[in-house]
């Protein structure tokens, strides 16, 4: 038997040796190729995850700045089901009801409804479930203390992921102020014969969601636009747009200072300063100009807005047209300016016709009196009792004449004072005691009241005088009687 020599053997445990590291290379290459394809799938979960965080969180600022400009709001809006049942509301809302959110959450919105409105708000959802339209309403609101205010209703509805119909958000607009304007309006216009517009502007409800914010941001009536901390807008709404007549990729990067009329620049600074340091946008009037260069009148307010970490870094406004009413002021100076020149004509001619009536009165007076301007027969005497009795009634007409232009104006003045009224009925026999004498009328002062009063005592005889010559024009002329008295209020 032969065997093998020793380089041989070696040989052949130099190949064994090689293969086994050989197939080691391989399994590592292998685990190597294996971890690389896990740690590129995981860098790409990684990169996936980062995305979407950020996306994530870019939604949640998003949503928080609506929401705040939803809170913070000086429209009142609220959310409610096709049901009827309140979901959500701002803080405008609950202060202007005097609810806390609890006590709003899950109530119908008939609860906050005044029963005169009840109907027109009941037709109004009829109306939306059938349309998908929320029709523009006045509707009277109830507060949780009963009482009650008008309001003007607009809003969007609110759809789910599949298109159904589930809500919609309303924008209340508290009517109180303009409702108590027109109702001082319509009384100038009663007496002017002139009828003012009233002023309607509504801003459409905010969204909870950034879609749905869009939607209410985009389609309110009034002129919305949100700026930077620097004055530079970065977002209008439809109605701002269409307002000043630009297109939106014009509007954005402009300067809030590019669309005001020059007449407004120093207010809006300021109001922009102070903004800066209080974080509060006041209420103020501002006019704005339109691409065209005409400007109009509007009333500025709104809410600021703040990143996550609570800086501020803008604010959203509403601006609302308010050139109707300005016109309906502009006439009501206008109209005032007539009544003052009315006065002024009245006083003047009042004037004028009271002067030739002194000599008139003066010289009458003398005829009477035999010693002055010698005797007069019984038909001479008769026609200057006529003249001299025309004289006085035509001057007392002319005083009213003036007294009722100053009380139809409110100008007239009352000097109020203590009076007895004893000694007043006791001047006003006296004054009249001859007169009747003259007429054969008897006239009598049964007064037996003490009584003090706190009056003004020229006007109290000028109502008594014109009543008793009234009366002395009425009662008989032969045998007549005339009775003046006065009584507490409590017998």
């Amino acid at each position: 038997m032969k065997t093998k020599s020793k380089p041989a053997k070696k040989k052949i445990q130099r190949k064994i040796k090689f293969s086994r590291k050989s197939a080691a290379q391989k399994k590592n290459r292998k685990v190597s190729v294996q971890k690389k394809k896990q740690s590129g799938g995981e860098s790409n979960m990684q990169q996936q995850y980062k995305k979407l965080k950020e996306e994530n969180d870019r939604l949640i600022a998003t949503e928080k700045r609506y929401r705040i400009l939803y809170d913070k709001t000086p429209t009142l809006l609220r959310t409610v089901t096709i049901d009827g049942i309140l979901t959500d509301c701002n803080e405008a809302y609950l202060k202007s009801l005097g609810y806390s959110m609890d006590e709003i959450i899950g109530k119908q919105i008939n609860d906050h409804t005044a029963t005169r409105s009840i109907k027109e708000m009941d037709a109004n959802v009829e109306h939306w479930k059938k349309t998908h339209e929320t029709l523009p309403s006045e509707v009277w609101m109830k507060r949780k203390d009963g009482s009650i205010f008008p309001t003007l209703l607009s809003g969007t509805s609110l759809y789910d992921e599949h298109g159904k119909l589930t809500a919609r958000t309303l924008a209340i607009v508290d009517m109180t102020e303009i409702y108590e304007t027109r109702e001082n309006l319509e009384h100038k216009e009663a007496r002017l014969r002139e009828r003012f517009d009233d002023l309607k502007k509504t801003h459409e409800r905010l969204e909870t969601a950034e879609k749905t914010y869009r939607t209410l941001y985009e389609k309110s009536p009034s002129l919305l636009r949100t700026i930077t901390i620097d004055g530079i807008l970065t977002d209008c709404n439809e109605a701002y747009m269409k307002s000043l007549g630009y297109t939106k990729e014009k509007i954005i990067g402009m300067s809030i200072y590019d669309h005001t009329a020059e007449r407004s620049l120093n207010d809006l600074k300021d109001d922009y300063e102070k903004w800066r340091e209080t974080h509060e946008v006041s209420h103020r009037e501002i006019w704005m100009k339109r691409k065209d260069g005409s400007i109009f009148p509007t009333v500025l307010s709104g809410a600021s807005l703040y990143d996550e970490n609570n800086n501020i870094i803008g604010r959203t406004v509403a601006l609302t047209d308010i050139s109707e009413l300005r016109e309906t002021m502009d006439h009501v100076q206008e109209l005032e300016k007539v009544d003052q020149l009315k006065e002024e004509f009245l006083s003047m001619v009042t004037h004028e016709l009271k002067s030739p009536l002194t000599p008139i009165i003066g010289f009458a007076q003398a005829l009477k009196r035999t010693k002055m301007l010698g005797d007069l027969n019984a038909k001479q005497l008769d026609a200057v009792e006529t003249i001299l009795a025309s004289a006085v009634r035509l001057k007392k007409l002319i005083g009213d004449l003036l007294d009722a232009q100053k009380l139809d104006l409110g100008k007239m003045k009352f000097d109020h004072a203590d009076i007895k009224v004893d000694e007043l009925l006791k001047r006003i026999e006296s004054a009249f005691t001859y007169t009747a004498k003259e007429k054969n009328i008897t006239f009598v002062n049964s007064n037996t009241e003490n009584t003090i009063i706190n009056s003004d005592r020229d006007r109290i005889e000028q109502v008594m005088t014109n009543l008793i010559y009234n009366a002395i024009d009425f009662v008989p002329k032969e045998g007549g009687r005339i009775e003046i008295n006065a009584k507490s209020r409590w017998q």
